[in-house]
């Protein structure tokens, strides 16, 4: 695992084994809890304020040497036998200084014991009633559970898309739209390597992912993304610019038809995903190693969105929401130990895009597919056909290539290809006599390109196919 950069953009490694998820163990009581409750009357506060023989720090003069004044007063009490103080005959009636002094002590202490429990009421944590805690159901209902239900699919990586993977995989051509995600965290995402903390996926790669799903949904479907960092370090804190400056930038988060938040708590090593949805006022955690309990940083994450939501809108009734996460048969469940990022981007695929979700076997060609998804920022079918007709494609030909469209597949191996012609500085022409021809699919090495003009065209991924095709020579040459 990589080492984390600056806190400001912390890295987050996933994996698999969550520390902190262990089933939660009643701690058993050691006994009864002792309360020392203290009933103090008003005589024997009297005698405490009163009596210089409660008090070791006081010295007692010989009356002889008092004032007769003074000992006169000090007469007021006398002593038993063994002792014991007891109030004269003058206190028992409350002459003036005894009068005096019993008034002001009770006054005193009646004043003192309401401060006292003021100050403990103040400092008493206040404990949420139970109606204002979420409580996290074990299981999603079935109209969540329903949306996982499809038959797994087979997700085929195309064999043209390989050269520019390779390109994107060794730092040829520069991945587009990001520049925190590099080498490092692409080759991760491929994953393949023997140890498993080599093919864990960080926050940012997750954090674009699903952030390049939003844009690839229906523009009437309103999709929220809150990244790892905000929500873990921005959100929850007890300070409300910490919160605000999380939210920046991003659009309300209750009038969203979806939130997606992806969950890595700091001491675990584990992706989970978690849910918002505001119309149909749910909030829900999906876990691809969901145990068989509810586990303790999953519903701190709901409680932490709920905390958020009440924040943001302070009249929402706990009551009329539910909080669940899913139990490991209400969704597909990773088969290793470095999977959980990679489910997690596929529970929001399937949900945003109502695709069915890969099986174990694919998870791989998966793994591919991303890493080209975030690059083009396009979102591909897992089954589609690898080359498709009327497309443009780039394909390899006597030592050079051509852009052509894709007339007919003609079998598994063989397309026929319509070529343009260079007919300026990257700029393409149709030829005045049709140049087509049957090519193997293993010629193609790049596309499906994008053609801009009327007759005069040009690709906006020139560049880039340059780069593709002169990297694929130099590896048959070292070969």
């Amino acid at each position: 695992m990589r080492n984390a950069v600056p806190q400001d953009t912390s890295r987050k490694r996933s994996a698999t084994t969550p520390i902190n998820d262990v089933a939660p163990k009643h701690a058993k009581k050691e006994g009864e809890s002792k309360a020392c409750a203290t009933n103090t009357t008003t005589d024997s506060a009297l005698q405490d304020e009163s009596s210089p023989g409660k008090n070791e720090n006081v010295q007692v003069q010989d009356k002889s040497s008092i004032p007769p004044r003074k000992a006169r007063k000090q007469s007021m009490m006398s002593t038993t036998g063994n002792g014991n103080e007891v109030p004269t005959k003058s206190e028992k009636k409350g002459n003036e200084s005894g009068g005096k002094l019993f008034r002001s002590s009770i006054k005193g202490f009646l004043s003192a014991t309401q401060v006292k429990d003021k100050k403990d009421r103040d400092s008493t944590p206040k404990v949420f009633q139970q109606d204002s805690e979420p409580v996290v159901n074990y299981g999603l209902d079935q109209s969540i559970a329903s949306k996982f239900n499809m038959p797994d699919t087979t997700c085929c990586f195309p064999e043209h898309r390989q050269p520019l993977l390779d390109c994107l995989l060794d730092g040829t051509v520069k991945v587009n739209g990001n520049n925190i995600v590099d080498v490092k965290d692409l080759e991760a995402l491929l994953g393949g390597r023997t140890r498993d903390e080599d093919n864990y996926l960080n926050n940012f790669v997750i954090d674009w992912y699903l952030n390049t799903l939003a844009k690839n949904v229906s523009a009437e479907f309103k999709v929220e993304c809150i990244e790892w960092e905000k929500f873990e370090k921005g959100i929850g804190t007890g300070k409300p610019a910490a919160t605000k400056k999380a939210l920046k930038g991003k659009a309300s988060i209750l009038a969203q038809d979806i939130v997606l938040v992806p969950c890595n708590p700091d001491g675990s090593k584990h992706w989970f995903l978690l849910l918002v949805l505001p119309v149909e006022k749910k909030i829900i955690v999906l876990d691809s190693l969901a145990g068989a309990f509810i586990k303790p940083t999953v519903e701190r994450a709901i409680r932490k969105m709920w905390g958020l939501l009440k924040q943001l809108d302070a009249t929402l009734d706990v009551g009329q929401w539910s909080f669940s996460c899913n139990s490991p048969k209400d969704v597909p469940q990773q088969e290793n130990a470095f999977d959980c990022g990679v489910f997690l981007c596929l529970y929001a695929r399937s949900l945003l895009l109502h695709s069915a979700m890969v099986s174990s076997s694919s998870i791989q060609s998966f793994r591919k597919q991303m890493i080209l998804e975030l690059h083009e920022q396009e979102v591909h079918d897992f089954d589609g056909p690898g080359i498709v007709e009327g497309k443009y494609y780039a394909v390899e030909y006597h030592k050079s290539y051509y852009f052509g469209r894709a007339l007919k597949i003609q079998d598994s191996s063989f397309i026929q290809f319509k070529f343009l012609h260079s007919s300026g500085s990257r700029v393409f022409d149709w030829p005045v006599r049709n140049d087509t021809d049957v090519c193997h699919k293993s010629c193609v090495f790049y596309g499906p390109a994008a053609i801009e003009g009327v007759s005069q065209f040009k690709f906006r991924q020139l560049t880039e196919v340059e780069q593709v095709y002169q990297h694929q020579r130099k590896s048959r040459k070292k070969s």
